[in-house]
């Protein structure tokens, strides 16, 4: 059983120990300001070349969006399959852009047996 005039009673913690020096507070505080100050002059400063920056990838993305709308709005291009005599493939066009047209809509181009029927000779085509 304990006696109540020797209870124990909790022990103080002497506050110098928890509580920084003063000296400290005033150098801590001021280094603490500076940097904010400092992060704010860095972030002023380098706030035009974010925005510039920011402004080009919007065009660019822009660009991009008009350019990929056009191509899904746009006829898809044809392809030209090139075959033998006996129908196989040999190749196919599909580069460049191609509208389909009538047949009689196509000029005639001379070959060169007709070149040579009219000339006596088959030239070759000039650039």
């Amino acid at each position: 059983m304990i006696r109540a005039d020797t209870a124990q009673t909790p022990a103080r913690v002497p506050w110098s120990i928890v509580k920084p020096p003063r000296h400290l507070l005033r150098p801590v505080g001021l280094l603490l300001a500076l940097c904010v100050l400092a992060g704010v002059l860095v972030a002023g400063m380098a706030f035009p070349g974010a925005l510039a920056v920011g402004m080009v990838s919007n065009e660019a993305g822009d660009s991009v969006n008009s350019v990929s709308t056009d191509l899904a709005t746009g006829q898809l291009p044809q392809t030209s399959t090139i075959t033998d005599s006996a129908g196989v493939p040999i190749a196919y066009l599909f580069d460049q852009n191609r509208d389909p047209v009538a047949a009689d809509r196509i000029s005639p181009a001379p070959t060169p047996d007709e070149e040579y029927r009219r000339d006596g000779s088959a030239n070759p085509p000039t650039t």
